[in-house]
């Protein structure tokens, strides 16, 4: 039977073993033994992480993005058909799941997740960060439903554009509740994974 070492430099050395313990047959009536795997070696089922540098969505195309997602999903027939605007604020809510809403695939942008650990940072936006992000969205297009609360919608919209337009990684107060932020796609508009 053959006996598998590791040693410290990973080499594999195959040696013959004799059995003379009591009790166990001859070598060749045991089962062959298994070669032993190494375990614990730098980088086996290490994944390797590059920084990400990730261009931010210009403004212009990102109110471009926003004007689309509003008027996409027919927000004034809620005004005539109520229950359609549960069907808007699920869209509204959601709209970023997959990494990018339709507005953002169309104008090449995409939402991907803002974390220190390096593994997360740059990835496309989950489901739950586009739940946190939306909200003030949310908010905004229940406040349009009532007369009396409209312009506090106007006024979540109006912080949120000048929040997208005026930082740096242009992160409004959705992305700083989700956790994200807006970026040029890699294939430029259209190109969003």
């Amino acid at each position: 039977m053959h006996e598998t070492e590791i040693n410290a430099t990973d080499e594999v050395k195959t040696g013959e073993l004799e059995r003379d313990a009591p009790g166990l047959g001859a070598a060749q009536d045991a089962p062959p033994a298994l070669p032993l795997a190494p375990v614990g070696r730098p980088g086996v089922g290490a994944r390797t992480v590059r920084p990400v540098v990730l261009e931010t969505a210009p403004p212009l195309r990102r109110l471009g993005a926003a004007l689309i997602d509003r008027l996409l999903p027919l927000p004034f027939l809620a005004a005539v058909f109520w229950p359609w605007a549960v069907a808007v604020l699920a869209y509204d809510l959601l709209r970023d799941a997959h990494g990018a809403s339709v507005g953002k695939r169309w104008l090449g942008l995409r939402t991907v997740m803002v974390s220190p650990d390096p593994a997360v940072d740059g990835q496309p936006c989950n489901a739950g960060r586009a739940l946190l992000r939306s909200l003030p969205w949310a908010a905004a297009r229940v406040c349009y439903l009532s007369v009396v609360l409209a312009p506090a919608g106007l006024a979540l919209d109006v912080i949120a554009c000048l929040l997208a337009c005026l930082t740096p990684e242009g992160r409004h107060l959705g992305d700083r509740l989700g956790g994200t932020r807006v970026v040029v796609a890699d294939g430029g508009p259209g190109g969003a994974r």
